[in-house]
């Protein structure tokens, strides 16, 4: 009788320990491109604050780490896998726990990658989440570091060079506009090089990693992590969860200004997205259009006092007309400069989504202002064509003495909905889903959402304010969905 009762006894641990494991959520975290298993933990938050609280979604984590060189070939795969199933294993029972695969940009990548294999080793993985996963391949891995270099390089010096002609009693009559209005536009100028600086570097080291690691022919389009991924059937538990969700994030405009925030901390003015983006914003349209148009306005007035000089003194326009003649050419290089550098900062947005390949052509037509045509000694500066923000060209003039207006036809680009690196299309699971799909959910730049950049898409809370919509210290709309909809699996 009494072995009857130890027998029951073990029976009866066994049974619970069972039914405790059945009920144990483990949430696998696993990082992006060059980073590491902190970039879960210290950096996002989300790991610890889904396993605690009222509505946790887990009942425990472990975040891994790899190197992209891991993924190049089938022997550094197997290897990765073994490291990772060794870490699994040290946090929970294969079979009778359940498994959480949360990816964030490549991370997703590697989720879905290695998911069969998983499988084949027996663990019970029942949801997968990608955050930003380019599932459809980067077009971020085709950047070209000269491309980088030169053209942040170009907007840089362009806007320094605008910043430098200071000289001017016009430049005098705004830096006071400044102090009575108790702004500071003279000195912020300064720092949009130094935002475009960080960005650059920053790029240049991804492109750097990406030439280095072969990661184009891994995540590229055509890639083969991507040919992987896209060739397992959604209706094949062994090759494809049966629960899974793409979380897709959109950025704003002026995505390089946004990163440099995002990247750097030596500069606390640099964490403020919002306020940095109202200041690029209040340069450009009080600051730099106002020296366009006060250059323009001192141009039209001392071109029509230099002919009114010349009808006047026709004998002596050497010593009567040529300071008027001096002043309206220094004042039309003045503008231009200005005009130039403005129009840079415009086209921040655009530049950057060259560089990922996330824009589109439209074709516009416009009413352009054609000064008159200098003389042969005094050429028109090379100016950058904005518009087509494509190629350097030579002004065009008109042989109008007041000048003209014509209708021009140009194709521009326009900015595509991205994160900062990976377009939104990509982002999808399958390549013939939609947004509207419960599968895939896209966060974009509308004001309820805030916009998302690729590195705070992650997060779970925000990383910046945005005035009457949320604050810094938020939770994150992106990841507190991605948590309730692991809730309401009921798994």
């Amino acid at each position: 009788m009494k072995s009857l009762q130890i027998i029951l006894t073990i029976l009866s641990d066994a049974l619970l320990s069972s039914e405790i494991h059945a009920q144990k959520k483990i949430g696998v975290f696993i990082h992006g491109f060059q980073g590491n298993a902190e970039k879960w933990t210290a950096e996002s938050g989300v790991p610890q604050a889904w396993i605690s609280g009222q509505n946790s979604a887990l009942d425990d984590y472990v975040a891994l780490n790899y190197e992209t060189t891991d993924l190049m070939t089938a022997t550094s795969r197997a290897n990765l896998l073994s490291n990772f199933i060794n870490s699994l294993q040290a946090k929970g029972d294969p079979v009778n726990d359940q498994w959480i695969l949360i990816g964030h940009s490549l991370g997703g990548l590697v989720a879905r990658d290695l998911y069969p294999s998983l499988r084949a080793y027996n663990f019970n993985i029942v949801a997968a989440i990608s955050v930003g996963g380019p599932s459809q391949g980067a077009m971020a891995t085709n950047v070209d570091k000269g491309q980088i270099s030169y053209r942040l390089n170009l907007m840089k010096q362009r806007i320094e060079d605008a910043y430098a002609k200071k000289i001017h009693f016009l430049d005098l009559a705004v830096d006071i506009l400044d102090l009575v209005n108790n702004t500071s536009n003279a000195s912020k100028i300064a720092a949009i090089p130094d935002y475009l600086e960080i960005v650059r570097d920053s790029a240049l080291g991804y492109a750097s990693h990406i030439v280095e690691q072969d990661v184009k022919n891994l995540i590229g389009p055509e890639g083969s992590v991507i040919s992987r991924i896209n060739s397992y059937s959604a209706n094949n538990a062994q090759l494809h969860p049966p629960n899974y969700l793409a979380v897709i994030g959109a950025e704003k405009d002026k995505a390089p200004v946004r990163m440099a925030g995002y990247i750097f901390d030596v500069d606390p003015s640099l964490k403020d997205e919002v306020k940095m983006l109202e200041q690029v914003d209040n340069l450009r349209n009080d600051y730099f259009k106002l020296h366009e148009d006060l250059y323009d306005l001192s141009f039209n007035i001392n071109y029509g006092a230099n002919l009114t000089c010349r009808i006047q003194h026709p004998l002596d326009l050497w010593n009567k007309c040529q300071p008027f003649e001096d002043a309206f050419k220094r004042d039309r290089r003045y503008r231009e400069l200005w005009k130039t550098a403005g129009n840079e900062i415009d086209q921040i947005g655009n530049i950057w989504s060259t560089f990922i390949n996330a824009y589109r052509i439209k074709e516009i037509s416009y009413q352009e202002f054609i000064p008159p045509c200098p003389d042969e000694d005094d050429p028109f500066p090379i100016m950058y064509d904005v518009l087509a923000n494509i190629e350097i060209i030579e002004q065009d003039c008109s042989n109008s003495p007041n000048g003209e207006y014509r209708t021009k036809y140009m194709q521009m680009l326009v900015s595509d909905k991205h994160d900062g690196v990976v377009t939104t299309y990509s982002g999808l699971w399958h390549d013939d889903d939609s947004f509207g799909d419960l599968n895939n959910r896209l966060f974009d730049d509308v004001p309820a959402d805030g916009g998302y950049n690729h590195f705070e898409l992650r997060n779970h809370k925000r990383a910046y304010t945005l005035p009457g919509q949320f604050n810094e210290g938020d939770v994150n709309p992106s990841m507190l969905f991605a948590r309730n909809w692991l809730n309401d699996l009921n798994l």
